[in-house]
């Protein structure tokens, strides 16, 4: 699985970080994806929260 942030929806809320600290990280604009491709159970378990979580719907997960 592999996972992108729109950089132009993301509003920094930072529930992707707080749910999932091991694969996104805040940046100064935008979250960012920091380990790819999202390869083992919980990992992937975790993406799919923070994607659900994300009030702007800025996460795309890709491949599942």
């Amino acid at each position: 699985m592999k996972a992108e942030v729109d950089p132009r929806q993301c509003a920094l809320t930072g529930y992707c970080v707080e749910v999932a600290p091991e694969l996104f990280r805040l940046g100064d604009e935008h979250a960012e994806v920091l380990a790819e491709p999202i390869d083992d159970p919980g990992s992937r378990e975790l993406a799919i929260e923070a994607e659900s979580l994300c009030p702007t719907a800025a996460i795309r997960l890709l491949g599942l």
